[in-house]
């Protein structure tokens, strides 16, 4: 179950992040990491030799960026090295690059990553860290395409081995299906009646996809929390959205049992071959996982929290 398969690397995140998944709960733990980095980043601004000519701050800051890595061995560093300095110049790293806009912090980072493909022990490191940051939903800074660059760069060493570019692969294919802006996979599934359908066949101006599991504790709190949320309940009632709640577990007799504690207008279902886990059809970090779709099955929101959901549902009603 994908709650389980989360926990596995659980003990790592849980070292640096909160355990919510939701992003407005995440904001004001990234705010307090970079608070806490700025006076270690103010330190090291003054021991860098700044040229006096540079006297624009956002240049200054720049500059500081750009130069962050220049005395850093990275020959020296081991796959499952535990050095706390490795780990707060890295923080440090990604809170003061973490304002800037996306294709600069892909260009930050892509730099970075050049500097670091030293050796198999030194990519290895900084690649699981930069996934802890960048690709698990419990990090304030969770960002799939930032992750998408890093992957790729991974995939053009010469330093990986078998299980670097095993990651890196799985990681392209999960964060390049169903992209914003894209038709979503199709999937299939039995719904309530035990009669087979596709997402295709939902014809509807909007569909709003729910994977979760059975035992998930966010996956209750969150439907319970649609259930009551009104202006879900009024796109649904107007006849604009559909709300597919697809079922990832293995257990058919108790999804059967489970089907009528959800509201008899969403539809319900259960695929047994799990081809959304096995095929890794849909980027699903951890449960609940969102998704909405428009009238073509483009993606409009993915891997979004309720908020996000309901302030969009807001601008259609």
């Amino acid at each position: 179950m994908f709650m389980y398969k989360i926990l596995l690397y659980g003990f790592i995140i849980l070292t640096t992040f909160t355990s919510c998944k939701y992003k407005e709960k995440t904001d004001s733990k990234k705010d307090t990491i970079k608070s806490e980095c700025i006076k270690t980043s103010q330190n090291n601004e003054k021991q860098m030799n700044m040229p006096s000519i540079i006297v624009d701050d956002n240049e200054k800051k720049r500059f500081f960026i750009t130069h962050f890595w220049d005395d850093f061995n990275f020959s020296k560093v081991e796959k499952n090295d535990s050095s706390a300095y490795n780990e707060e110049k890295l923080r440090t790293f990604i809170s003061l690059i973490s304002d800037e806009n996306e294709d600069t912090i892909k260009k930050y980072i892509s730099d970075f990553i050049l500097k670091a493909d030293v050796s198999v022990g030194s990519l290895s490191y900084f690649f699981n860290k930069l996934e802890n940051y960048f690709y698990y939903p419990l990090s304030p800074f969770v960002n799939d395409e930032v992750m998408l660059i890093i992957a790729k760069s991974i995939m053009n060493s010469n330093n990986k081995d078998f299980a670097l570019s095993e990651r890196a692969k799985y990681i392209i294919k999960s964060v390049q299906n169903n992209r914003i802006g894209k038709k979503a996979v199709n999937i299939k599934f039995k719904n309530a009646n035990d009669k087979w359908q596709t997402l295709y066949s939902i014809n509807s101006e909007y569909t709003l996809l729910f994977f979760y599991d059975l035992g998930c504790v966010y996956c209750e709190n969150t439907k319970s929390l649609m259930i009551k949320n009104k202006i879900i309940n009024n796109t649904l009632n107007s006849g604009k959205m559909k709300i597919l709640a697809y079922y990832l577990g293995d257990d058919f007799k108790k999804w059967k049992e489970n089907i009528s504690e959800f509201p008899e207008n969403w539809i319900k279902g259960f695929d047994p071959n799990r081809d959304v886990e096995n095929k890794s059809l849909y980027l699903i970090k951890a449960t609940p996982t969102m998704y909405l779709l428009d009238k073509d099955k483009k993606v409009i929101l993915r891997d979004a929290p309720l908020m996000e959901i309901e302030q969009y549902l807001m601008g259609i009603n």
